[in-house]
């Protein structure tokens, strides 16, 4: 579900902006798009991904087992699931961010830390060891042990069958099944947003959220890029091709966010890409021909 209060298109982004198939049913702001069939439903993510900006554009998938989830992070939803806040809520308080902003700052630096091998060798070879930290934390999610979970990342991929994995399984080992619900893929073009790519550590940027603009105003909170060029190797996240991008103003999801960019730009930053339940067995049947199985997606 698409928040009703997320600003129309530009005219010039509306008609770059329409499905390919005719059959393809969308939202009146044309930001969400339910294909017909399976195979009209890999034709518009290809569609959309031709779509993207500059010569050499990067194209970013995430995939939701359930088309109402919104674009949070895991540590906003657990604070959300904790305090009871309802979802009618929206957009959420700048209490609220200021929460999460305390949450996060808290959990790393008071309780986690990298450890004195991963900063030695941070310092060694240039590899960020908070981003590190938070890499294990988004891939191997039960270790951690603080409360709320998570961190403020969000994985998108760069494969979009590993998205689409994510948009037809639930959980994995004996609690994996296949969604009840319909599920979406998401298609994002990051560079549609700016400069977004972070030169900075993840360190600096904890630093700049301790700064009352951000911790008290939420300002300078357009979502980021972060992918640092130098990482350790993890078979898990080789496979999976994650790119992390960060939600910085907790009242809205990243897509409310895009959306304020798109208002001013003539740039169409993101689309949503509904899987009906009736897809369901052609999804799984795909992603087992093109060898998307679960030892693939969690190989350790």
């Amino acid at each position: 579900m698409l928040h009703p209060k997320r600003g129309v298109l530009s005219e010039d982004i509306m008609r770059r902006s329409e499905p390919f198939l005719k059959t393809t049913k969308h939202s009146p702001d044309l930001r969400e798009w339910v294909p017909s069939d399976f195979c009209n439903f890999l034709k518009e993510v290809e569609h959309l991904s031709k779509q993207c900006d500059g010569d050499d554009p990067v194209v970013l998938f995430r995939g939701h087992a359930d088309s109402d989830w919104l674009l949070d992070c895991t540590l906003v939803r657990s604070l959300l699931k904790k305090d009871n806040v309802p979802t009618d809520e929206y957009p959420r308080s700048l209490r609220f961010h200021t929460q999460v902003v305390d949450a996060l700052l808290t959990k790393f630096g008071r309780f986690w830390q990298p450890s004195q091998e991963s900063v030695t060798k941070g310092c060694s070879h240039g590899i960020d060891p908070w981003y590190e930290l938070m890499k294990r934390f988004q891939q191997y999610g039960e270790e951690d042990s603080f409360t709320p979970k998570g961190t403020f990342l969000i994985d998108w991929t760069l494969d979009r069958d590993i998205a689409l994995y994510f948009a037809t399984y639930v959980g994995k080992g004996i609690s994996r099944r296949p969604r009840w619900a319909a599920g979406a893929v998401w298609v994002c073009d990051p560079l549609a947003t700016g400069k977004v790519l972070q030169t900075r550590t993840l360190a600096d940027l904890l630093g700049m959220m301790r700064a009352d603009e951000f911790r008290l105003k939420a300002e300078r909170t357009l979502p980021l890029i972060v992918h640092p060029p130098k990482q350790t190797r993890m078979l898990r996240a080789s496979h999976q091709r994650p790119v992390y991008l960060s939600q910085m103003d907790f009242r809205y999801d990243l897509a409310d966010a895009w959306c304020s960019v798109e208002r001013t730009s003539d740039s169409a930053v993101f689309r949503k890409i509904i899987l009906k339940e009736s897809l369901l067995q052609e999804s799984i049947a795909h992603l087992e021909k093109n060898g998307i199985t679960e030892g693939h997606v969690y190989p350790e």
